[in-house]
């Protein structure tokens, strides 16, 4: 029966991937027409991201997967990344995040929201708007301008250079 709407399976499989996609840049999308109380757009887009996939759980499973995709619904991912990454060029540019890899922070932002996806009960222990406030601190609180004289992770510190060099054993 379910083939009298789909040819086959990647067919099917094709639109449970694009209409995922399609509420993802959805939710997005009407972010410059919304009273956002978020202090930032990168604050807001972050929580319609979440919000997105909280709302589309099966949906966004389905993204997730190994699936062979085709051409058409990856070049839809691309632009949906485009998109988030051009949120995160802007908040840079403004200076309400520290200056980074634009396109490792939204592989790594959405690759992050998106695995909510995977574990989230609705039954569960922590609400919607728990797990939507777990993941915002971690993203925008990671990514916040560092205070002056706090260095960048994986740069050395100035303690670091003022510690004595080891004494060999």
């Amino acid at each position: 029966a379910v083939y009298h709407y789909w040819g086959s399976k990647e067919e099917l499989l094709e639109g449970i991937q694009d209409r995922a996609l399609a509420l993802l840049r959805e939710k997005l999308d009407r972010l410059d027409d919304e009273e956002s109380s978020y202090e930032t757009r990168l604050e807001a887009t972050v929580a319609a991201y979440i919000d997105a996939v909280l709302e589309n759980k099966s949906f966004v499973s389905v993204l997730l997967r190994d699936f062979v995709s085709s051409e058409r619904t990856r070049e839809k991912q691309r632009a949906f990344r485009q998109q988030c990454r051009e949120t995160l060029e802007k908040e840079m540019a403004a200076g309400n995040m520290r200056d980074s890899d634009p396109e490792v922070l939204t592989l790594a932002i959405v690759g992050l929201c998106s695995t909510i996806a995977n574990w989230y009960e609705p039954a569960g222990r922590l609400s919607r708007e728990e797990v939507k406030k777990v993941y915002l601190g971690l993203v925008t609180r990671g990514l916040l301008p560092l205070p002056e004289g706090i260095p960048e992770p994986g740069r050395p510190s100035v303690r670091s250079y003022q510690q004595s060099p080891r004494s060999p054993e």
